[in-house]
């Protein structure tokens, strides 16, 4: 462990922000690097010119452009909630029950009891 971090050091001591090296091997090959050439390559020590930009002209319009306010988030409506008469419900079951048990029954008035029921009881039989 001591021995990569004296690496470690060691590669962080030689490298420089402001150049890197340029090897040339004896078959013409091109290699960047930090740190020292293996023997036999010519070495050419390059400047590097950091790519920063200014940002100034930024800064100031950032000030003259203030922040857009945030919009205020509204809970949606609730729905309102359905009285139940109990009277009314009861006399709708009743009357549904009614017609269901007739013997002379029809379709049309058992459905709209049932309508009724739905309606004034909120669930369906």
């Amino acid at each position: 462990m001591g021995k990569w971090i004296a690496m470690l050091l060691l590669a962080a001591g030689t490298a420089t922000a402001d150049s890197v090296i340029k090897c040339v091997d004896a078959s013409g090959r091109i290699t960047w690097t930090n740190v020292a050439c293996p023997s036999g390559d010519s070495a050419t020590r390059v400047q590097v010119q950091a790519a920063v930009t200014d940002s100034s002209g930024l800064r100031d319009w950032a000030k003259r452009n203030p922040a857009k306010p945030v919009a205020v988030v509204k809970a949606p409506a609730q729905k309102p909630q359905k009285f139940i008469d109990p009277v009314e419900c009861g006399n709708a079951r009743r009357a549904h029950a009614f017609e269901l048990g007739s013997r002379l029954r029809k379709a049309d008035q058992v459905a709209y009891r049932r309508k009724e029921v739905c309606r004034a009881c909120g669930e369906c039989p």
